[in-house]
């Protein structure tokens, strides 16, 4: 099985969701199936030594349109057997089989909170994936539903995989192991905090944390409100507002090696999110041994069970009431059973679900979809 893909995500100098999803992915199979012939494409090298027989292809472009033009003449190039997008539209030309990743439909739920030229984009590269994927894989069976309601994507043509977490980065740590006080003396965190971990922007609710933090008056307890994620582009005049306040610590981008121990040191991590595909930092808290509040959503309750407390979406009242509950709470024998639950997502499990995937779909006889060329 001679395989293509479109690492791009990975190579992200800052990496978020999907880019942590792909550079992780990749790291795994390659541990899972170090003697696959596999072709690593992508604008700039992935700097991360390959199994002897896999092969990074550094596809060099300085244009826009690099998966439509430059990756798709190495396609017709090599002809692999399958090409496999993790995070990026499918190419308009292939010769092998398509599989990709779809992660959700924030923007059929939440158009507000989008601009119409990414609406247009974002139906477009779903409406390819929906059209002439050969097998679509979505990370949660929510994802899966949404893709069928909304763009008619047969079931059989879908696999849930859900995604892992990195268990050497989220893990339990004491409050005063060496990287958490390396890490909130270097964030000049000195005050007991509650932590979020993701864009700012309105999207993830942080206008209903920031309000909701105020309103329970936590800043007079002395506890901080500590934002890890560089701001995003949707960002209200009033959550500008609130993000003034001097007890809401907005830290921007935080390094892959400060926020495992920034989250053991919270005192609670909270997720208001409107709308999510996956949910990964939930189970990076509940992992770290940290209590989770987080919005009521069915993917949230999908992958965390009945661990976190959930607080229905932008019910201000009701988010502030649960931070200062959770402040409160010592139920350490529902902590480790949280851990327990968040041990069983990892990166190989994924690997592996990702690579039976692959592996059906190249050794099918006909295409589901024809391929463009």
């Amino acid at each position: 099985m001679k395989v293509a893909v479109n690492a791009t995500p990975a190579v992200s100098m800052q990496k978020t969701g999907v880019e942590y999803y792909t550079d992780a992915l990749l790291r795994a199979l390659m541990r899972i199936a170090p003697d696959a012939d596999v072709d690593i494409c992508a604008p700039r090298s992935w700097n991360t030594p390959l199994p002897s027989v896999w092969r990074m292809s550094t596809l060099l472009w300085p244009f826009p349109g690099w998966s439509t033009f430059r990756f798709s003449s190495h396609l017709l190039k090599t002809r692999p057997d399958i090409v496999f997008v993790p995070g990026n539209a499918l190419p308009p030309v292939s010769i092998g089989k398509q599989v990709t990743t779809v992660h959700d439909l924030a923007f059929q739920h939440c158009p507000e909170l989008y601009t119409p030229a990414q609406i247009k984009e974002m139906q477009s590269a779903h409406r390819r994936a929906a059209d002439n994927a050969n097998h679509i894989i979505t990370i949660s069976d929510v994802t899966k539903r949404d893709m069928a309601e909304h763009f008619g994507v047969e079931e059989t043509r879908m696999t849930t995989v859900h995604l892992g977490i990195d268990h050497e980065r989220f893990c339990v740590r004491s409050s005063v192991s060496p990287d958490v006080v390396r890490v909130k003396t270097a964030h000049q965190l000195t005050k007991p905090y509650l932590l979020f971990i993701g864009r700012v922007e309105q999207k993830k609710g942080i206008d209903t944390l920031a309000r909701a933090y105020m309103d329970a008056q936590l800043h007079e307890q002395g506890v901080e409100l500590v934002l890890a994620g560089y701001r995003g582009a949707h960002v209200s005049d009033e959550l500008r507002t609130l993000l003034k306040q001097p007890s809401v610590r907005e830290l921007g981008y935080v390094s892959d090696a400060d926020i495992g121990p920034m989250l053991s040191g919270a005192l609670a991590f909270a997720f208001p999110t409107r709308k999510e595909g996956f949910g990964m930092p939930v189970l990076e808290a509940m992992a770290s041994g940290v209590p989770v509040v987080c919005s009521d959503l069915q993917v949230l309750r999908e992958i965390a069970s009945d661990y976190p407390t959930y607080i229905p979406v932008d019910d201000v009242v009701a988010w502030a009431n649960a931070l200062c509950g959770i402040l409160r709470n010592t139920q350490q024998t529902r902590q480790d059973d949280a851990i327990t639950h968040a041990k069983s997502f990892t990166w190989d499990r994924c690997a592996r679900q990702t690579w039976d995937v692959l592996s059906r779909v190249t050794l099918t006889t006909s295409n589901l979809r024809p391929p463009l060329v």
